[in-house]
């Protein structure tokens, strides 16, 4: 069974790391293979142990609306936890005005 553990230790800033335990040597390997080398992962095994740091980049758009800058998603957001049809008629403003 594969557990997932926190980390304790303070990260550095600018990354994220996630570890887990109780991996198999083979099954690190299939990890390997499956990502490949060329990745932004770094990936450290030791006795069971899997770590895999990842290099923190911050974006400003979000990637799930790329049109929108992760601020004004906040904003959004914030409008529409006080009025939601307030919310939505500004952001199709906001998108018209794009076009």
């Amino acid at each position: 069974m594969v557990s997932v553990v926190p980390i304790l230790a303070p990260l550095l800033v600018g990354e994220r790391r996630v570890v887990f335990k109780n991996i198999t040597w083979q099954g690190y390997q299939q990890l390997r293979e499956i990502v490949g080398e060329k990745r932004a992962a770094k990936m450290m095994f030791d006795r069971g142990i899997l770590e895999i740091t990842m290099p923190y980049t911050e974006v400003s758009n979000s990637p799930t609306f790329p049109i929108c800058s992760k601020q004004q998603l906040y904003e959004f957001l914030a409008v529409a936890q006080i009025d939601e049809v307030e919310a939505e008629v500004n952001l199709r403003q906001w998108i018209k005005s794009q076009s």
